[in-house]
This record gives structure tokens, C-alpha cells and sequence, in this order.
């Protein structure tokens, strides 16, 4: 598992991760980012450099990922695979 620090935002909602490379990221890990995100409903991953395929892997480990309707973040996956 991957160490990461979690820092709290405000009160009420929001923490910032640090210390972590979202391209490279095991199961454990991955749990603790879920548990975070339950305890604290959103979360910061600043300075992260993702291509539009890692972001797509990123977000499928959270659910699967839906188009927004307004806005096409990438055309580079090909819609079989989104």
C-alpha cells in the first residue's frame, strides 16, 4: 500500500491528498482513497498529470465512468471502451 497523506479542507467538507501518484495505485490503496472520499464527500489531488486514458482508468476504479453531455473531455478513447 501506498502512504498518503490526508489533510483536512474546512469543517464541514473537503481534504486534500498528497504524497501520491494517481497513475500508480493498488487495491489497498485504492480503498483508503474510497474511505477518505466517504469520510470527507470530496477530495484535492493536486499537481497530478494524467492522460485522458489514465484519467478514464482513474475514474473506472470509483464506478464507471458517463460522458457529460455538455462537454467531451477526450475524443482519444474510443466510446467502445468508455
Amino acid at each position: 500500500m501506498s502512504a498518503f497523506n490526508v489533510a483536512r479542507l474546512s469543517r464541514h467538507i473537503g481534504a486534500e491528498i498528497t504524497g501520491i501518484d494517481l497513475r500508480q495505485l493498488d487495491a489497498d490503496t485504492v480503498a483508503s482513497i474510497k474511505s477518505a472520499l466517504n469520510q470527507h464527500l470530496m477530495l484535492v489531488f493536486r499537481d497530478q498529470t494524467l492522460t485522458a486514458d489514465e484519467l478514464y482508468r482513474l475514474a473506472s476504479l470509483f464506478g464507471e465512468p458517463a460522458p457529460y453531455p455538455l462537454l467531451m473531455v477526450s475524443t482519444a478513447i474510443p466510446r467502445s471502451s468508455r
